[in-house]
């Protein structure tokens, strides 16, 4: 079996943490900037954070756009898995987040839920909860993630230090 190499991996140089300002997310969740000490290899590019919202997603039902998510889950850590054909059901928490039917278990919390619009990917939003009972998951809705990462914007990282 050949061996797995890595496209890429580097050191954090800096981290930038920031909690969101109360009632802008659903559950008060943190987010985080790490900045690396070189750049990544060339292949590896960063997937722009739509700013998704309840009138994006109607307009996205309406022309039967599906969403997808890629995951390292729990009962496969060591394999990114991804569910292709994903649906959301509708908005929560004044807006700020968004109920989906990916099949995303313990371990994918983080995770991006994605929509490909032309030959580009887009993040829409980041998953953060599961069903207990196997129904829908919840994920922070991207104009919510977009918002978090424009205040982390402001603040300087701080040094990382192993």
């Amino acid at each position: 079996r050949p061996e797995a190499r890595p496209i890429g991996c580097q050191m954090a140089a800096a981290i930038a943490l920031a909690s969101a300002a109360a009632g802008t997310t659903p559950t008060g969740a943190d987010f985080a900037i790490v900045t690396l000490a070189r750049p990544l290899n060339a292949i590896v590019q960063p997937l722009p954070v739509e700013s998704f919202d309840h009138e994006r997603w109607r307009a996205d039902r309406r022309a039967g756009v599906r969403y997808s998510q890629a995951g390292y889950s729990g009962d496969r850590a060591h394999v990114l898995t991804q569910n292709q054909s994903c649906s959301i059901t509708g908005f929560v928490q004044k807006g700020t987040a968004f109920a989906h039917t990916c099949d995303a278990t313990h371990g994918d919390s983080g995770s991006p839920i994605l929509v490909r619009r032309g030959q580009a990917y887009a993040v829409v939003g980041l998953h953060i909860a599961s069903s207990r009972s196997g129904g829908n998951g919840v994920a922070i809705a991207g104009r919510t993630l977009r918002a978090g990462l424009d205040r982390l914007a402001d603040i300087r990282p701080k040094p990382y230090r192993r």
